[in-house]
């Protein structure tokens, strides 16, 4: 298991150092206002505050999507940001010194599962669509219990539901596939030249493991008991937007993606989300309190 658990974060390494280029791209990432009103209202659902003065931290902070929306958004909190990935933190940085957020933004490498930080200081740790890519998952989630001040929160944001991706993910290949068939795929999350440069850098980036685990929704609220938090709780979400975003990622340009993204994530909420059951949606956020 050691050695696999190796694997898992050498290649995620290097997948992410391959990525790091593109990865804004790859994932439709923007920094702006209405994105950490976003992240906020996600926060906000767990009576967590982060616009106050409090010290954060995001884990597995990828390009600072998590960060610098929140700052953007106006919030106040010192935000320390942490990734195994050189390559996606060097990108974190020169974003938080080109919008102006690198005096309360501080990022440094490190494995998360063993993070190298003192007890009992943060108030709310955040790891954003990231806890499937941790071979010891547990491990990270009771490092989070230790490092947050009692009262404070681990929120695991857009985590993939198991169950929700499989029910979606039956129809969306195909929509997918036949987006790209139809239309031109210019609006595909990895293009054909990124997808060429990648290939050039690394033969066969598709073997890369880098997510062992797909978590169901009691999965995690086990996961969070299991790691000593003593209150726990998940909000479920998206269906149609998912079913939307596959198909028309490979028909229209990505200009386009964001609004038809943010209608059909407003169709999720008045109408769908009323006759899907949560266990059968794609996304889950986790809350828990130490």
């Amino acid at each position: 298991m050691a050695s696999d658990s190796q694997r898992v974060k050498r290649d995620n390494i290097l997948r992410h150092d391959l990525e790091s280029k593109y990865y804004d791209s790859i994932f439709n990432i923007k920094t702006g206002y209405r994105y950490g009103s976003v992240v906020n209202s996600e926060l906000s659902f767990a009576g967590i505050d982060a616009s106050r003065k409090i010290l954060v931290l995001d884990a597995a902070c990828g390009t600072g999507k998590i960060a610098l929306n929140l700052k953007a958004f106006g919030s106040r909190a010192l935000i320390v940001n942490c990734d195994i990935s050189s390559g996606i933190l060097r990108v974190a940085i020169d974003k938080s010194k080109r919008y102006g957020f690198s005096s309360d933004t501080f990022w440094f490498r490190c494995d998360c599962e063993n993070l190298p930080l003192r007890g009992d200081a943060f108030d709310l740790v955040i790891c954003s669509s990231s806890l499937h890519h941790f071979p010891n998952y547990v491990s990270f989630m009771k490092e989070s219990r230790r490092i947050l001040k009692p009262g404070g929160y681990l929120a695991v944001l857009e985590e993939p539901n198991r169950l929700g991706i499989m029910l979606v993910g039956m129809l969306g290949v195909v929509l997918n596939q036949l987006g790209e068939a139809v239309g031109r795929g210019s609006g595909s999350s990895l293009d054909r030249r990124t997808n060429k440069a990648m290939l050039e850098m690394q033969k066969n980036p598709g073997e890369l493991q880098t997510d062992p685990y797909m978590f169901t929704i009691n999965e995690l609220i086990r996961a969070g008991y299991m790691s000593g938090f003593k209150k726990v709780f998940t909000k479920a979400e998206t269906f149609f937007s998912y079913f939307v975003f596959f198909f028309m990622k490979g028909f229209l340009p990505k200009k386009y993606l964001e609004r038809i993204y943010r209608e059909a994530y407003k169709a999720d909420k008045r109408f769908f989300h009323h006759f899907i059951p949560e266990k059968f949606r794609a996304t889950t956020n986790l809350y828990c309190q130490k």
